[in-house]
């Protein structure tokens, strides 16, 4: 009876975390699908993070999230990043030179550019909006 309660209880914790991982208002990348979103989209910002991040950082991004949900030509999206296991996504952190101190790490991917814009401001919601805002504006 001990184990099932045990295996009951770690299957649950499990299943919370998963639902938590996802930001409405984003979508989740990997190494295999990022080159296929960032060439398709005209503005995409990423965000690199844990892959269950917590937080006043995350709480400010889903506000920053739900508030920009209807822009035209935007995608959001997560590229989860772990250092343990199968090392999900480590190699898109290299890559773009991301390390797990500055999480969250939020970078600007224009359509036809591949170098990102990074973003270096205050990880609150009015501070992601200003970046937006800055670098996509039609002049």
């Amino acid at each position: 009876m001990k184990f099932f309660d045990i295996f009951f209880a770690t299957h649950f914790f499990v299943l919370i975390l998963s639902i938590r991982a996802h930001t409405p208002g984003t979508v989740t990348i990997d190494s295999l699908t990022f080159n296929k979103i960032v060439r398709n989209f005209d503005v995409v910002l990423a965000k690199f993070d844990d892959k269950y991040p917590y937080g006043e950082h995350q709480d400010q991004f889903k506000k920053f999230a739900e508030s920009v949900a209807n822009t035209k030509n935007l995608l959001l999206v997560e590229i989860p990043v772990t250092d343990y296991g199968e090392k999900e996504n480590q190699q898109l952190a290299t890559e773009f030179k991301v390390t797990k101190t500055d999480f969250p790490v939020y970078k600007l991917f224009l359509k036809g550019k591949y170098k990102p814009i990074n973003y270096t401001g205050d990880k609150t919601e009015d501070g992601l909006k200003h970046f937006l805002s800055q670098h996509t504006s039609k002049e």
